[in-house]
């Protein structure tokens, strides 16, 4: 079931509403393997994701400023997002670094103008936390899709409170988030293994009834 907010009440009590929501989920630790040259070396991606975020390039803060016109968090995610999907080539890890896995930080991706799926989602994600779009509506996420693992970004629109997919490669779209279907509708993404930002990683919710 998703439940949407009208924008009547988001407008006031918007950030009320995603606080709360956000504080609904369990609390997670979030570790991965991102670089199998060591695969027994696992990461916070929390603190890594956050360890980006306070210390970027002077690079990306004069992209970031590209999407500081855009009046509202909704419009600027989907600007980043498409910035993301034109500028960014995907390639295989195996490709540019001869290995399995290798999750490259914002900055690699943003230099290397390349990346498989979770670098162009963790340049996205670093992006708009520059852009001051809160942690209680943005996360990394990854897990099973029709086709095998992924690694995409869930934004939670301020406009109705409902989580939309923004995938800047797998299945693309321009669609402006009004016009997007809620991320549960779409059946193409079929389990979430995580969810995290520099903030906090989410485990399940906290009160959804056991079958």
């Amino acid at each position: 079931m998703v439940i949407k907010f009208s924008e009547k009440l988001m407008k006031k009590f918007g950030s009320i509403v995603l606080d709360t929501i956000d504080s609904l989920y369990k609390k997670k630790t979030v570790n991965w393997r991102l670089d199998w040259r060591n695969k027994r070396l696992v990461t916070n991606i929390q603190i890594w994701l956050k360890e980006q975020i306070a210390n970027p390039s002077e690079d990306m803060l004069l992209l970031a400023r590209k999407f500081e016109k855009y009046s509202t968090h909704d419009r600027k995610i989907m600007s980043i997002l498409r910035w993301v999907n034109k500028n960014v080539k995907y390639k295989r890890d195996k490709d540019v670094w001869e290995i399995e896995e290798k999750w490259q930080t914002a900055e690699e991706t943003l230099q290397k103008k390349t990346g498989d799926c979770e670098d162009g989602a963790v340049l996205i994600v670093v992006l708009a936390r520059l852009n001051n779009i809160p942690h209680t509506q943005i996360k990394l996420t990854a897990g099973s899709v029709i086709g095998g693992g992924h690694c995409w970004v869930e934004y939670r629109a301020s406009f109705d409170g409902v989580t939309r997919i923004m995938d800047w490669c797998y299945w693309f779209s321009p669609s402006p988030t009004h016009k997007r279907k809620p991320a549960l509708q779409d059946t193409r993404y079929l389990d979430r293994w995580f969810r995290v930002n520099d903030v906090r990683g989410y485990g399940k919710f906290k009160y959804c009834m056991k079958k």
